[in-house]
């Protein structure tokens, strides 16, 4: 039957407690606590509900999206690929799914940049509301300050005065290096040649090779008739003059 320990030997208690964790109902009934930190650019504390802070595991609700493109989009979880997954020594969960799009797909690439940036907003905004007349408590400041950090662009017009709002910051300038790295990947995969086309530029390359060969030997052979018929004319200048002092 099911119990922890079935559970612990099929290898889905760790998922099911980050199931469980990420999906965990905001807020939550009959718990209405304040958290103080200490923010060093205010001088003084922030004051935050624990409502707030546990909203952004909301968030990770994110990490379901492969589950969903292995379940409903693709073909990645149905049997007959799970069949050669075993056959292989391979588990297909979510991180081997995640790795296949992340790899293999420009556009999720691209809507995963723009979640992100929907979402650091987000938390930027909610790390930012201590603040008394901060331009960060609205969310079209912290959706343009996010989209600077992550392009690497960083204006300095905008930025946040909260220690977690720092934090938020810092894990926003993270992602995007790890995006723009998965970026460069995609486009070099993409712009790869196939074998067939590297057999078509490599058969093309020889056949220019052959070509430049031939010109240069043309160009060898005329320089050496050239020399060779110099020669001749200096011979030839040579045999008057030496019969003229044997007469």
């Amino acid at each position: 039957g099911l119990s922890l320990n079935s559970m612990r030997g099929a290898g889905v208690v760790n998922k099911l407690a980050l199931d469980v964790l990420f999906l965990i109902p905001q807020p939550l009934p009959f718990v209405d606590v304040d958290v103080h930190v200490w923010d060093q650019g205010l001088g003084r504390e922030s004051v935050y509900n624990l409502d707030t802070l546990l909203l952004c595991l909301m968030f990770c609700r994110a990490s379901f999206l492969p589950r969903f493109y292995g379940e409903c989009i693709s073909d990645l979880s149905s049997e007959t690929a799970m069949a050669i997954g075993r056959l292989n020594k391979l588990t297909i969960d979510s991180t081997f799914i995640m790795k296949y799009v992340i790899a293999n797909s420009l556009q999720v690439v691209s809507v995963l940049f723009f979640i992100q940036i929907m979402i650091f907003s987000y938390l930027m905004m909610c790390a930012e509301r201590p603040t008394d007349n901060g331009a960060l408590r609205h969310y079209a400041n912290c959706l343009w300050l996010v989209i600077i950090t992550m392009t690497t662009v960083g204006y300095g017009d905008e930025y946040p005065s909260t220690m977690l709002g720092r934090i938020v910051s810092v894990l926003a300038s993270l992602s995007a290096v790890i995006m723009l790295a998965i970026v460069i990947n995609l486009v070099v995969s993409k712009l790869s040649l196939s074998r067939q086309e590297s057999k078509v530029i490599e058969v093309m390359d020889n056949i220019q090779l052959r070509k430049d060969l031939k010109a240069k030997a043309a160009v060898v052979i005329q320089r050496w008739l050239r020399a060779n018929l110099k020669h001749l004319k200096e011979l030839k200048k040579q045999k008057p003059a030496a019969r003229g002092g044997y007469e």
